[in-house]
């Protein structure tokens, strides 16, 4: 008489194991889809940088400087509701609301302004800004200068975390102030 009857089927600790290997092989794939995600937002920023800056030498090439004060157009400092001078892509700094024309006089050349995808980065100045030189938020420099900068969810070699070095028109390391995160394109 055979007492043990074989049954097909798994056993408990079989199971168990196999549960535990699906829900690590996930949590490895949710993790590398997060970083996708940030790097995506990252080369978005970077594109939109490189959109507005176009824009704003084809400014410079017509009006003979860049927007701001001292120019044809000055950024709407109640609309910015900071009144610094720095145009920023949205009316507070959490991005509730959004500014559709951030930088006056650029909607001839740039008919859509970007606006910083959401979710912002954690590390840092989340909106796009832009300073004319000269102007209420940096007293130094002319109207042929600008500073536009954001704040990168991972690290490259243009951002401070990734060694680059940023200074103001007074040689203060804006690094300093503004975190790891921060890209910066600056015209002198």
């Amino acid at each position: 008489m055979n007492y043990f009857k074989h049954t097909k089927g798994f056993t408990l600790i079989e199971l168990l194991v196999v549960i535990a290997i699906i829900g690590v092989l996930a949590s490895v794939v949710l993790a590398s889809v997060n970083t996708a995600r940030s790097k995506s937002r990252d080369a978005r920023r970077i594109a939109d940088f490189g959109q507005i800056r176009l824009a704003l030498e084809f400014y410079y090439d017509k009006y003979g400087a860049y927007p701001g004060p001292g120019s044809t157009a000055v950024c709407n400092d109640t609309a910015n509701q900071h009144l610094d001078g720095w145009c920023r892509d949205t009316r507070h700094n959490n991005g509730a609301e959004s500014i559709t024309n951030w930088i006056p006089g650029l909607q001839e050349f740039l008919p859509s302004m970007p606006h910083n995808p959401k979710p912002y980065s954690p590390r840092g100045a989340s909106p796009y800004h832009y300073c004319l030189g000269g102007g209420t938020c940096v007293n130094l420099g002319t109207n042929q200068q600008y500073f536009l900068f954001t704040s990168l969810e991972n690290d490259t070699p243009q951002t401070c975390g990734g060694g680059a070095v940023y200074l103001w028109w007074n040689s203060v390391n804006t690094c300093a102030w503004w975190g790891a995160g921060l890209y910066v394109i600056k015209v002198f």
